[in-house]
């Protein structure tokens, strides 16, 4: 059942209120009772005789006109004070019409009455006007203070995607002589130096690898059950070495490192690569996500940039940023990693 001025359900009987005239149901906060509470706190006789806002007010104007009825028929019963005695003297006397200009008399009072109040609610309409319209050009102000904020908040977020970018270059040309070896098992009381020099040997690069390597060292976390090997990193003088190097992984498709070294198992293979800042090996690894999800062919870096090509006829693609993947992730495939969970 809804409430019969809301058109709302009333929910619980216990929060009803019913009109004995009419007999509709109302909410209690919908009529003069305001709230739940203040029904609560009437007698019981009261509730049961209880009547709405429109049976009472239809109650107020019958009693109304049957008072003007019966001052019309009966006004030699008032009593009337001293100063409208002549009045009622006269009244006795009245004839019809006479009634009728007494009740049209009467009726006139009201209406100048409900003018005055009629002004009351006219001003109070127009100061509650005003007030809207002040609040109305302040949340008009608001709205455009939020509106240059927004507009300051994207154009920051711009300058600082541009300066991680820029730092990002900076970074990645620190790293223009180093490369990534991963795939070469780990040992203790290895000489990782004298691993990257036999690798440099089986590459038959002829200049002195005492010379080119500035540091050999391994990243990332120790694997105690020894299943994960870390990866050896390569600090090279010059760029020419680290270039022969890569080339002649690639070419290759890896290293069978027992050719290079017999100590080492057979069938073992490692694989020499450009080293890349985090967020480039971050954007690397979305890339190949990306690339696998929708059928793009090639996917390589190149001078420490991150390229893309669906097939062989197709132009190759920089990627420089997340966001250029994220837009071609049309159907949202890729896992969304952070760059953290990149090693």
């Amino acid at each position: 059942m809804d409430c019969a001025k809301c058109n709302r359900d009333l929910g619980s009987p216990r929060k009803t209120v019913k009109c004995i005239e009419c007999g509709l149901c109302y909410h209690p906060y919908c009529t003069r009772l305001k709230t739940v509470e203040n029904y609560r706190k009437l007698k019981t006789e009261l509730k049961a005789s209880w009547r709405c806002d429109p049976c009472c007010h239809a109650s107020r104007v019958t009693k109304q006109l049957a008072g003007r009825a019966e001052v019309i028929d009966e006004v030699d019963e008032v009593e009337p004070s001293d100063d409208d005695q002549d009045l009622v003297e006269t009244s006795k006397n009245m004839d019809m019409e006479g009634k009728i200009d007494l009740l049209l008399s009467s009726f006139n009072k009201q209406m100048k009455s409900m003018k005055r109040s009629m002004q009351f609610f006219n001003e109070n309409f127009e100061s509650t006007q005003k007030i809207l319209k002040e609040l109305k050009n302040e949340v008009t102000e608001n709205r455009k203070e939020v509106d240059q904020l927004v507009r300051k908040n994207k154009n920051l977020e711009r300058k600082v995607t541009y300066l991680d970018m820029k730092l990002n270059d900076v970074e990645q040309r620190d790293l223009r002589n180093d490369i990534q070896i991963s795939g070469i098992p780990e040992t203790t009381g290895e000489d990782v130096h004298e691993i990257v020099r036999s690798l440099m040997q089986g590459a038959e690069l002829q200049k002195t690898p005492e010379v080119e390597i500035v540091d050999a060292f391994r990243v990332g976390k120790v694997d105690k059950k020894g299943k994960k090997k870390r990866n050896i990193i390569v600090k090279f003088s010059e760029l020419e070495p680290k270039t022969e190097m890569i080339q002649w992984s690639r070419r290759g498709k890896g290293i069978e490192l027992s050719s290079v070294d017999t100590r080492f198992p057979k069938d073992t293979m490692a694989y020499i690569s450009e080293r890349l800042t985090g967020y480039n090996r971050y954007l690397f690894a979305i890339t190949k996500a990306f690339a696998k999800e929708y059928s793009h062919k090639f996917v390589w870096v190149k001078d420490g940039k991150i390229y893309m090509r669906k097939d062989e006829q197709s132009v190759a693609k920089r990627i420089t940023m997340k966001e250029q993947i994220m837009k071609m992730d049309i159907s949202g495939k890729i896992n969304w990693r952070e760059e953290e969970d990149i090693e």
